[in-house]
């Protein structure tokens, strides 16, 4: 390489910091990719996807044998996830498309260890969507 690039070269331990970085990177591409395979992704893909993000990034932020630098970078995924997944409580559209899914009802949500009065509420909001457009 000419001596102008040589200051862009990695050194061991960046090389080190990216290679450690690579499965957490695969892991936001593996979600990326789920929500873009179909051509409109579905509203009740949205919520186990953010489950499955927070677990999986939960257990590499847990990993003490990562660099401080990727587990902080991963404390600031999981912040932004954290931000859109609060959004969720705010509208109905979420969790009725979760409670009428063949795949997920009410069952998913037990299943993923929610909170019992966060369920009830969910189902009473869709209740009353249903009753005020459907009945």
């Amino acid at each position: 390489p000419s001596k102008q690039l040589r200051c862009f070269r990695l050194s061991p331990q960046q090389w080190d910091i990216l290679n450690k970085l690579y499965p957490v990177l695969k892991i936001l591409k593996h979600a990326t990719d789920c929500m873009s395979s179909t051509k409109y992704p579905m509203l009740a893909q949205v919520i186990p996807c953010m489950d499955l993000l927070f677990k999986k990034l939960e257990l590499k932020i847990a990993d003490e044998s990562l660099p401080l630098t990727v587990r902080r970078g991963i404390q600031c995924a999981l912040m932004v996830l954290d931000k859109y997944y609060a959004l969720v409580d705010d509208s109905i559209m979420w969790k009725t498309a979760m409670l009428l899914h063949p795949k997920y009802c009410k069952a998913f949500f037990h299943k993923a260890e929610w909170e019992g009065e966060w369920i009830d509420a969910a189902v009473t909001a869709a209740r009353r969507v249903w009753q005020k457009h459907y009945k």
